[in-house]
């Protein structure tokens, strides 16, 4: 009984060590909250899928009230653009082929290509600012945030 003790509480304490560990590295990829004046481009990444989009949809109206003039695109995956494609708040999409639920590696490298292009089109753009949603709180999308190398991401 002992040994059985001694190893839930281990992995107890790892999981905690690991759900710190991502929390302190998105905090570290994540910017402080401050918002400039004057944004002319922004991009919104919604890479979930159908309820997660919906959740998000008055968001998205509230940004665009908020900055009337910006040019306001997304990052989608196929259900977000679904949602999202006639939506008179966005500009354009980026779209990203294929988000993969279980870990196959064909699916993966798949992925990984795709939401690579995308990125590099993104840096091109030079946005001012990057917006994840509220629900994202996966360490993956701060990742993405971060990788698309606009200072501003909130």
């Amino acid at each position: 009984m002992l040994l059985l003790s001694r190893s839930s509480s281990i992995k107890r304490m790892l999981r905690k060590l690991r759900d710190r560990a991502f929390f302190i590295a998105d905090k570290c990829l994540s910017l402080d909250g401050k918002i400039p004046e004057k944004l002319d481009k922004i991009i919104i990444l919604q890479l979930q899928h159908l309820g997660d989009s919906l959740v998000f949809t008055p968001a998205l109206r509230a940004i665009r009230k908020t900055f009337p003039e910006a040019r306001i695109n997304m990052m989608v995956n196929k259900m977000s653009y679904e949602v999202f494609k006639n939506n008179p708040n966005v500009d354009g999409f980026y779209k990203v082929d294929y988000w993969p639920w279980g870990f196959h590696e064909k699916r993966y490298l798949r992925f990984l290509k795709s939401l690579i292009n995308v990125i590099k089109q993104v840096r091109r753009e030079n946005y001012d600012c990057v917006i994840l949603c509220i629900n994202q709180q996966a360490f993956k999308y701060s990742l993405i945030a971060f990788m698309t190398g606009i200072k501003c991401r909130i």
